[in-house]
């Protein structure tokens, strides 16, 4: 039986793979929900407006015993008007169902993505599976021709197995096999519990509430609505889709970056590389809440980070996270509250942009000139903390005055953007290469 190492498999180690899986999973189905839904909404309102016209065209107006006035359909035009009720009922209820499979998927997809962070998990560390109650006979190991068939049939149960218990064991699992409190801190998972409960309602019961749902709820202390009892059928709007996609999007993140953390403590650079080019194509999309969230867990839970390089970024994209959020004082506060004397230039070029302190921040610009390994060109074309001076008449004009061209905005694809001028490609580190500020860099 041959082993196959780590060098002959090198992508066994690459966190990142698994989590632009999640997230492109994740975001493909939330972008399409709106339209999905307009188009069912549409329907609808078509199936009804038929039911209308139907009326008009074929009812009579009678007065009841009451002497009500009422709309009366001809018995022989009866079978029409049935038929036309029961598509709307359905146009309404596909509504109702679509709307809660989005949740359906949404959950099986961070499932499916707690089974493939387990199997990296084991990949890293075999000796994590040392613990596992899986065990082989004789005959059943002879059917493997190499040790790492044997270990994936291992790793597979051990998946099964974790993924057929409820969300907050297989959360007690992970923090089992990493010896690290996983839910402490985490305001999210009051909800991220709610939500896969409902989805278990809404599987196996048609989202009609069962004491199991109270009883889970009440134990992570979810607060519930009061007319919520056994009994009582949930549904789905379009607010609960943006909290359901939110609430697994960020957790699903967090939870990758700490197992990468912990298991790979010298792989710092790509993990911060990785949640901050999350964070950037947040601010980018407007998701200003979600992009708040991982900044306030890249600053406030991570306690180390591979350079003060990358600190200070994410002190930034937090700080430019809570200005377009409207949470103009937090940001203000923050930044004056941060010592900035010791950063580069570019790092103080944000601080009086974020703080809207204009004239240092032509003046700071000036001094910075071309010099693109300080701050590239494209940086101010494209990346978010421009976003509010770029409008400006000076800006322009400083930006004329540096580059000898007019300014013009620059929206890249989001996969095409890197960092705040901090990434290094890796062909530059197998060449040893000095690190490189990108075309794309970002902040």
């Amino acid at each position: 039986m041959k082993e196959e190492s780590d060098e002959e498999n090198p992508e066994k180690l690459d966190f990142s793979n698994e989590i632009e899986v999640f997230i492109d999973h994740m975001e493909s189905l939330f972008q399409t929900s709106p339209t999905v839904n307009l188009i069912l909404r549409f329907f609808e309102f078509a199936s009804s407006k038929k039911i209308e016209d139907f009326i008009k065209d074929k009812g009579f107006k009678e007065k009841d015993e009451d002497g009500n006035e009422v709309t009366k359909i001809e018995y022989s035009h009866l079978n029409k008007w049935m038929d036309l009720n029961k598509k709307q009922q359905n146009s309404s209820l596909a509504y109702s169902i679509i709307q809660r499979n989005f949740i359906v998927s949404f959950v099986s997809q961070f499932d499916a993505y707690i089974g493939s962070l387990i199997r990296k998990m084991f990949l890293i560390k075999p000796e994590l599976l040392n613990s596992s109650e899986k065990n082989l006979s004789f005959s059943k190991l002879s059917e493997f021709q190499s040790i790492s068939e044997a270990q994936e049939f291992i790793i597979e149960k051990e998946i099964e197995t974790v993924l057929r218990d409820n969300h907050s064991n297989q959360f007690k699992w992970f923090e089992s096999k990493l010896g690290i409190p996983l839910t402490k801190d985490l305001p999210s998972w009051k909800d991220f519990i709610e939500v896969t409960e409902r989805r278990n309602l809404f599987v196996h019961s048609n989202g009609i509430v069962s004491s199991q749902y109270l009883s889970v709820c009440e134990k992570h202390q979810v607060e519930v609505d009061k007319q919520i009892s056994t009994g009582y059928k949930l549904s789905v709007d379009d607010s609960y889709i943006i909290q359901a996609y939110s609430c697994l999007f960020e957790i699903g993140v967090k939870l990758s970056q700490v197992i990468w953390r912990k298991l790979l403590p010298n792989d710092l650079e790509d993990a911060d590389s990785n949640l901050n080019d999350i964070i950037y194509k947040l601010l980018r999309s407007k998701e200003y809440d979600l992009a708040i969230k991982l900044s306030e867990f890249a600053t406030g839970i991570l306690k180390k980070y591979s350079s003060q390089e990358f600190k200070l970024v994410f002190e930034v994209n937090k700080a430019q996270s809570y200005k377009w959020a409207d949470k103009e004082e937090s940001c203000i506060k923050m930044m004056k509250g941060m010592d900035w004397s010791a950063a580069s230039d570019k790092f103080k070029l944000a601080k009086a942009v974020l703080i809207d302190d204009y004239k240092e921040a032509y003046k700071l610009m000036i001094k910075i000139g071309d010099d693109e390994d300080e701050l590239p060109k494209e940086g101010y074309q494209e990346w978010p903390l421009f976003t509010k001076i770029r409008e400006e008449d000076e800006f322009m004009k400083i930006f004329k005055k540096i580059y000898k061209e007019d300014y013009e905005y620059i929206e890249y694809d989001d996969n095409s953007l890197v960092k705040f001028g901090v990434e290094e490609s890796k062909e530059e580190k197998k060449k040893k290469l000095p690190t490189t500020v990108s075309k794309n860099g970002s902040s």
